[in-house]
């Protein structure tokens, strides 16, 4: 079943159960993934992820927006929605890993620049790890 399916399926389920802030967060997702497809064309369940980050990622900067106003409903609201939508990625890498792929993409391309070996990194952790985490670990390794 692809991404878009179960979604489909989970938005049926929230209704029936009358579970109203999943229901919100999942349509809201389709609305965004509808919006990209309609520019884009279909999207693969990889495509879906990155969607589904580029939100998680929005949110977490709302919250730190919230921290500094010190609006604590908020924050709840939007790391519940959080954790809703990270039910649909995959589980990320451990720093363990992340440091065993880096090493070995450096050990087969070792001319590589930087910027190549993070976006080489990057395509490799397809959604599994975050970019800034990655471009830091590559930084450190290669100077």
């Amino acid at each position: 079943m692809s991404l878009k399916q179960q979604l489909t399926k989970h938005i049926m389920a929230a209704m029936k159960a009358s579970q109203k802030q999943e229901l919100e967060v999942l349509r809201y997702l389709m609305a965004k993934v509808k919006n990209v497809e309609i520019d884009q064309g279909e999207q693969s369940d990889q495509q879906i992820q990155q969607i589904i980050s580029k939100q998680i990622k929005e949110m977490d900067e709302a919250i730190r927006d919230y921290q500094r106003a010190g609006r604590q409903d908020l924050i709840e609201s939007d790391s519940a929605k959080i954790a809703i939508l990270q039910k649909y990625l995959p589980e990320p890498m451990t720093t363990e890993q992340l440091n065993s792929l880096i090493d070995e993409i450096i050990a087969k391309n070792p001319d590589w620049p930087l910027g190549q070996v993070i976006g080489a990194v990057t395509e490799a952790t397809a959604g599994q790890a975050n970019g800034g985490q990655v471009a830091q670990l590559v930084r450190s390794k290669l100077q």
